[in-house]
């Protein structure tokens, strides 16, 4: 059960995708909607990708796949949102790329932080859910750096 725990950000990355959808659902625009979820995905991105640094520093494939997402997808498609606010999202093209085939390659992608977050939380239950600095403090030192 303690293990458990450490998913918690896989729990995050799931209930994102309804809170946006319902966003688009209750908001009388989808401007607004369009602008909450691009706030949400950065700053959970962000927030999560912090934790996971914590936790496993570099050696965490979820660090890498949530800021890709952040850069690749996230922030062009608030971009492109902010700079074509009156046009409807369906009809923002950008160097023969419209906005909603970048926004089908993000929902594809965002599977991928999925399985990397999950891969990264079953390491950290592994690891006890200690973080990597408070890890490396412990580690002993070897008789050469004496």
């Amino acid at each position: 059960m303690r293990k458990v725990i450490h998913f918690w950000p896989v729990l995050v990355l799931i209930l994102q995708v309804p809170i946006v959808i319902m966003s688009f659902k209750l908001l009388p625009s989808k401007q607004i909607a369009g602008l909450v979820g691009s706030v949400l995905f950065f700053s959970l991105g962000v927030f999560l990708a912090n934790h996971f640094f914590k936790k496993l520093y570099t050696k965490s494939f979820a660090i890498y796949t949530l800021v890709g997402h952040i850069f690749i997808f996230v922030i062009p498609i608030f971009c492109l949102r902010m700079a074509n606010w009156s046009t409807p999202f369906e009809e923002i093209q950008v160097m023969g790329l419209y906005a909603s085939s970048l926004h089908s390659l993000s929902e594809k992608y965002y599977v991928l932080v999925l399985w990397a977050a999950i891969y990264d939380c079953m390491k950290i239950a592994r690891l006890g859910g200690s973080n990597y600095f408070d890890r490396v403090k412990e580690m002993p030192e070897s008789s050469e750096q004496k």
